[in-house]
């Protein structure tokens, strides 16, 4: 048995590493001759639904003997995770949401028609 880390997942077991070297194996086979279509397929519905299930079993098993601070962290594993795609507030109203992505996106002083040209164009006149 391999030494555990810190990033040691715990419902792995030794028969979805069986699993994973068939289905890989049936894979590479199939991305190099074309050949065992049905037998990688198979292979892969099988290395999945063992794989969830060891999930679930060990997910199960967590909840059964928690103690009293975990359920913070089976609330914390199950919390949904939404990214903050637009900057600025959360609860912002869409008037603030749009002046906060014009600034972001486009910041004063960035204006092209404010840029100084000089007046010298001697090189864009035409000589004859």
């Amino acid at each position: 048995m391999k030494r555990l880390t810190r990033w040691s997942k715990g419902w792995w077991t030794q028969e979805l590493t069986e699993l994973r070297k068939v289905y890989t194996a049936g894979a590479r086979r199939t991305r190099c001759d074309g050949t065992g279509v049905n037998e990688r397929d198979k292979a892969k519905r099988t290395y999945k639904k063992a794989l969830f299930g060891e999930k679930k079993n060990y997910w199960d098993a967590f909840l059964a003997s928690a103690k009293k601070n975990d359920v913070w962290t089976a609330h914390q594993f199950t919390k949904v995770r939404v990214p903050n795609r637009v900057p600025g507030d959360q609860n912002s109203t869409p008037e603030n949401t749009e002046q906060t992505i014009m600034s972001d996106f486009f910041p004063p002083g960035d204006n092209p028609a404010d840029v100084h040209r000089p007046e010298d164009t001697t090189w864009a006149k035409k000589t004859t």
